[in-house]
């Protein structure tokens, strides 16, 4: 995930990292059952018709439980925020009345992000997340707007784009706002296209 989160757009960046909350779906059962490699090929096919980008090779995948997704979430922040971005942050919202004096912006974020992760596409280790417990419904389309990233990735420096170091915090959101929008678009189109 190359996420390069900079002040006061660390947090919609890191959500952008897992998409679908539970909330905006309808409810239905858990699913543990793991998407076969054919039914993943079957759509990145479908994918690399929509827009051309070649398939370069078979992407990695694995089932991922909502403690892995917390210590995934605890490490990229670790990683890519500075705890006085954090502070300044939290700090911000409490002057302004926003949340209460006990709230903790980064344990929240991460305990909510977690709750609403159906599938991520890792973009250091070029390979696909994929939630124990998230409903059918909600995985399958978080599993094609992911795959558009994985099949993006392929095709372009993905990484290094979202990576560019920029003390600019509109440059950043602007950069994951092409990565996301591309694949948002692509989920869009493969529904349109699948459902007539």
């Amino acid at each position: 995930m190359g996420r390069s989160f900079r002040c006061l757009n660390w947090l919609p960046a890191l959500a952008s990292v897992l998409v679908f909350s539970a909330a905006a779906q309808p409810s239905a059962a858990p699913s543990s059952n793991l998407p076969t490699a054919r039914e993943i090929n079957s759509v990145m096919k479908d994918l690399s018709e929509i827009t051309g980008y070649k398939i370069h090779k078979q992407l990695p995948f694995q089932m991922i439980t909502r403690d892995q997704v917390n210590q995934f979430l605890k490490e990229q922040i670790r990683q890519t925020v500075k705890p006085e971005e954090i502070r300044a942050e939290e700090v911000t919202l409490k002057k302004f009345g926003f949340v209460p004096q006990d709230f903790d912006l980064q344990k929240t974020t991460i305990d909510l992000l977690t709750e609403q992760a159906a599938a991520f596409y890792d973009f250091h280790r070029k390979k696909l997340f994929i939630s124990d417990w998230a409903a059918e419904n909600m995985r399958e389309e978080a599993l094609v707007h992911e795959l558009g990233h994985a099949l993006a990735d392929q095709n372009f420096p993905i990484q290094k784009f979202l990576g560019k170091n920029s003390d600019d915090s509109e440059e950043s959101l602007a950069r994951e706002t092409v990565v996301e929008g591309q694949a948002s678009w692509l989920m869009i189109e493969y529904a349109v296209r699948r459902y007539g």
